[in-house]
């Protein structure tokens, strides 16, 4: 139901700039979509429905089961085995790859991984905004509703429990005596226009003494969590009446043509906090205000930008908590090992139920975010699977388009055959990519151990980025064009099949056209001979016959 995006208004890509592309399309441009001040990229969530449901449409190889659910998950070799609740029936699903996107973690649980909940001592993580101990704390949830001006009093029926004391403070009115955070108050007028959205609707997810709501239902069962939901769910109504009774909001109600439920509500609540599994790379605020500390910056799969915002003050205690109200941070990358379970093979995980403190976990929950990683998480599932399937002929790049303008880089692990360069052919025995199966190697350059190996070293073994492919916006011939960048030590040998034979002709290749064409033409000879990619050479029209890649 939180029809308002948070972040990356610059930081554009892949399937979060389809969406927002779409979005201006429908709306007619992208000024149309700031209607309200909570943010630049406001929809009514229908329109957001609908342009999800086209971009599935356009896959030939997606089904999509709705109303169902995973209530069993075990790994059997090499598979997984799944029991899927759908239409009152338990249908056993198998997978060879397995992406845990759901709302709370909830296969990854039934899988094993282990996980934290609530907030992280910061004598573990070494963040020093954190509290000194642990707790099982999570963040307020929120039942949005959708409300739309119908001209005439449409007041709802008054809920059960209801108390206007519990919303007296979320905006300036003759009932707020003491406010819990007097600096953040706001006109109803105001307030309100929070989360005004284009056709003229109104979201109501307000923080402040509104219906934010506290439960932690992580470890539930299916039946506490119905109860929570309908607790939740009764909490927003309340806050619905005391809107249209004590504010004078009375032609606002909720809206009959955004949410296809009986009460007008949407289908779950709006969950700020998941549990966060124990992955290959915990990434921590550290990681993001030094990102040069180490070298996680150089596996990123998505971006994000916006500060730690953490929603407390429905907890009984909140007083207590640290104050996290949009503390700052700089442009960061989410880092691939957050996805992939230091104990579980062949499972991947998305959404907010990644590898990162409970700080982190303020600023990569954002929408923009758990888009970018659910579409890294597709990605790399497809590329284990393409792995493992074929008999690898050559090293297998450590990037890969993700479709629909998107990248996956992938970094710090040996060659799928070997570091020494070995060119018999093997099978990957996991259904994960080869720099993912190599969890030591992964853990210790990601973590930087100081393993002694100088750079040269951990290049000619293939712990470092030994086949590389970046997105350069470098002119060759008047157009951009993708450069691959390859770590050849002295001497050395490019890993896996052919690798002294392409090493071989790419150093012949460089030490021949050098002296006639130039160091830019020899460089792009000695690419195409040993066989790596390059859309568009410069000078090509010079290099010989024999050393352009066939084709």
């Amino acid at each position: 139901g939180v029809s308002a995006t948070d972040g990356n208004y610059r930081l554009r890509g892949g399937i979060w700039d389809e969406f927002r592309t779409e979005l201006a399309r429908h709306y007619g441009c992208d000024s149309a979509l700031i209607t309200g001040w909570v943010s630049n990229v406001m929809f009514e969530p229908s329109v957001g429905d609908s342009i999800f449901k086209r971009l599935v449409a356009r896959e030939p190889n997606l089904t999509v089961w709705y109303r169902s659910a995973a209530e069993t998950a075990e790994r059997g070799k090499d598979v997984w085995r799944l029991g899927v609740r759908r239409d009152g029936r338990l249908r056993p699903v198998e997978a060879d790859v397995l992406v845990d996107a759901t709302e709370l973690g909830d296969v990854a649980r039934m899988a094993g991984v282990p996980y934290d909940v609530g907030m992280d001592s910061s004598a573990v993580t070494h963040e020093d905004i954190a509290p000194a101990e642990a707790n099982g704390i999570v963040q307020d949830l929120t039942y949005v509703a959708v409300l739309k001006d119908y001209g005439r009093d449409v007041t709802i029926p008054r809920p059960e429990g209801y108390d206007p004391a519990l919303f007296a403070c979320c905006c300036i009115n003759p009932l707020c005596v003491s406010p819990k955070e007097p600096d953040r108050m706001w006109p109803r007028e105001k307030m309100i226009t929070y989360g005004k959205l284009p056709g003229g609707k109104y979201m109501i997810n307000w923080p402040i003494e509104g219906n934010d709501y506290y439960v932690n239902m992580i470890d539930m069962d299916a039946a506490e969590r119905a109860e929570a939901v309908r607790r939740a769910k009764n909490h927003t109504l309340c806050f619905v009446h005391f809107l249209q009774t004590e504010l004078g909001f009375r032609t606002l109600g909720l809206a009959d043509d955004e949410f296809p439920t009986g009460d007008r509500l949407p289908f779950y609540p709006y969950h700020r906090e998941s549990r966060r599994i124990h992955g290959l790379v915990r990434f921590t605020l550290n990681d993001i205000t030094d990102p040069y500390a180490n070298t996680l910056y150089r596996t990123a799969i998505g971006v994000g930008d916006y500060p730690i915002d953490q929603h407390h003050t429905r907890y009984p205690e909140w007083s207590s908590l640290p104050n996290l109200y949009f503390h700052p941070v700089p442009s960061y990358g989410v880092p691939l090992g957050v996805m992939l379970p230091a104990s579980q093979p062949g499972l991947i995980v998305a959404e907010k139920s990644i590898s990162v403190t409970n700080l982190v976990n303020g600023s990569t929950r954002l929408q923009p975010v758990v888009l970018q990683i659910g579409q890294a998480a597709g990605a790399l599932a497809a590329l284990a699977l393409r792995i493992r399937r074929h008999e690898l002929s050559r090293p297998v790049p450590g990037a890969g388009r993700t479709g629909r303008g998107g990248w996956l880089r992938t970094f710090g692990g040996p060659g799928p055959q070997g570091a020494g360069g070995d060119s018999r052919r093997r099978r990957l025995p996991a259904a994960v990519p080869r720099h993912a199966l190599d969890r030591p190697t992964l853990q210790g350059h990601a973590a930087h151990r100081g393993d002694g190996y100088s750079a040269r070293t951990r290049c000619e073994r293939g712990m470092v980025e030994p086949d590389v492919v970046r997105r350069r916006e470098t002119r060759f011939g008047g157009g951009a064009a993708l450069r691959t960048a390859c770590c050849l030590p002295r001497g050395g040998r490019i890993g896996g099949p052919g690798g002294r034979e392409r090493h071989a002709a790419g150093r012949d290749a460089f030490r021949g056209p050098r002296k006639r064409y130039g160091r830019r033409g020899a460089r792009e000879s000695c690419r195409a001979a040993r066989g790596l990619r390059c859309r568009k050479a410069p000078h090509a029209h010079r290099m010989r016959p024999d050393h352009r890649r066939p084709g």
